[in-house]
């Protein structure tokens, strides 16, 4: 069996949720989806829950209910190996 539907419905779950709440985005956010393709994601320095996905250049941060795999790119109520305040940064090469 497919745990594809499970984890579309927590997904939207977040989705919903951060659309009631209202989406925060810093400057620096803002930034990260510039010039990148729509559906673009990657969780938020520093955090296991939350991610930010791109469309037509805009940044829009969404937060999972317990834990957000990158891998699968759905919320999940596991931990997939994230250390929560962790922050890895990548030097451009």
């Amino acid at each position: 069996q497919s745990s594809f539907p499970t984890a579309f419905a927590l997904l939207l779950i977040a989705v919903a949720a951060s659309s009631a709440f209202g989406a925060s985005v810093t400057t620096q956010s803002q930034l990260f989806c510039r010039n990148k393709a729509n559906g673009i994601r990657a969780l938020v320095p520093g955090s296991c829950s939350r991610f930010y996905e791109c469309h037509n250049g805009i940044t829009t941060e969404y937060s999972c209910p317990r834990f957000y795999d990158f891998k699968t790119r759905s919320c999940v109520s596991y931990n997939p190996g994230c250390t929560e305040g962790a922050v890895v940064t990548v030097e451009a090469q």
